[in-house]
């Protein structure tokens, strides 16, 4: 079944699986200022695909050539790479609505520089990277210049990984990392969205090294942990 949206005037035909795929573009950063009838320009070059996964399921691996951008429709994504002696460095967690696998797609390679895995029953839009090259339209130029701003705060956001793994003690690198999350929750008290295994992963330690050193944070006052991942943090110790 068709239905028709209206573009400067004129109604055009899409279909079902276009609508749902222009649904959840409009919500993305990456299509930021761009009007629905923009949106239905671009849509031959999307080239739209949903895929749902199972946790655990990887969805990009490490060194594949990739042609699509993907957008989290439903749960989480992790974005993992291995280092060297096979241990897994975890880089970012993606949540519903965030881009992923935007960085391959742009790089002189061609080739995903992470593996992406499921890290909870979700499902995942894919476009095609088509849509980004040989428009001069307004929108294609917007589109660029959106790509240009999410690669930048991409960038920053390794700056701020590379300070967390600057720190030599242990300590240091959990209160480094809460820090960032503090401030952007703009409160003392944030959320944290990994397990200990991951949080381990991230900071690039063990993970009982990790599970002790918490519980000496919290005997001594400095944070306090609930189950559901809601964390607390004193700033008068910390």
């Amino acid at each position: 079944m068709i239905g028709a949206i209206q573009v400067k005037g004129k109604p055009v035909d899409i279909s079902p699986a276009e609508k749902n795929a222009l649904q959840i573009l409009k919500n993305s950063a990456l299509f930021s200022g761009l009007s629905e009838g923009e949106l239905v320009e671009l849509l031959p070059f999307f080239k739209p695909v949903l895929k749902n996964y199972a946790r655990e399921n990887i969805i990009i691996e490490e060194g594949d050539p990739v042609s699509q951008i993907g957008f989290v429709v439903r749960g989480r994504i992790v974005a993992r790479k291995m280092t060297g002696g096979g241990h897994i460095h975890i880089l970012a967690m993606h949540e519903t609505g965030d881009v992923f696998g935007f960085d391959g797609v742009f790089s002189s390679l061609g080739t995903s520089p992470l593996t992406f895995t499921a890290d909870t029953d979700c499902t995942a839009l894919f476009i095609s990277s088509s849509c980004f090259f040989g428009h001069r339209s307004r929108a294609g130029m917007r589109l660029l210049e959106n790509a240009s701003q999410m690669l930048a705060d991409k960038c920053v956001r390794l700056l701020y990984k590379a300070d967390v793994l600057s720190k030599k003690s242990l300590r240091e690198r959990i209160l480094t990392y809460f820090g960032i999350l503090t401030t952007k929750s703009q409160s003392n008290a944030f959320t944290l969205k990994m397990s200990r295994e991951q949080l381990a992963q991230y900071l690039c330690v063990n993970r009982s090294a990790l599970s002790r050193e918490l519980s000496r944070m919290q005997k001594e006052g400095i944070i306090k942990m609930k189950p559901e991942g809601l964390v607390f943090i004193n700033p008068k110790k910390a």
